[in-house]
């Protein structure tokens, strides 16, 4: 897992490249975005994905079992197939991977509201 600490959005382009270099390596990454509200991590994503298939997900107060069937329910929109039956996000995430081909980014925004 890697942490991207940000402090202001300000020349974000580091950060920028930073995740377009990831984003080319093989393979899977899972990568935090982390810092104070209202500093342009959502924007510095949204920069990101512009370009690239992904899917954003925004989670919000209603609970962490809610937000888990809602991206489910995302997931299965995005593939084009019903709904797997899991509602454990890892075995999701496992399933996505196995049924996609292409290299998706997935975003979490408000990731703390699915703990």
């Amino acid at each position: 897992m890697i942490i991207i600490i940000m402090s202001r959005f300000i020349d974000r382009e580091y950060e920028l490249e930073f995740l377009n270099e990831r984003f080319k390596n093989r393979g899977f990454e899972f990568i935090v975005v982390y810092g104070r509200r209202r500093i342009g991590k959502t924007e510095l994503i949204k920069q990101f994905i512009k370009d690239k298939e992904h899917i954003y997900f925004l989670c919000d107060k209603r609970g962490t079992r809610e937000n888990i069937l809602r991206f489910r329910r995302s997931i299965s929109e995005y593939l084009g197939e019903p709904e797997i039956a899991s509602e454990d996000l890892e075995e999701i995430m496992r399933y996505f991977v196995k049924k996609t081909k292409n290299k998706v980014v997935i975003e979490f925004d408000e990731f703390s509201y699915l703990d």
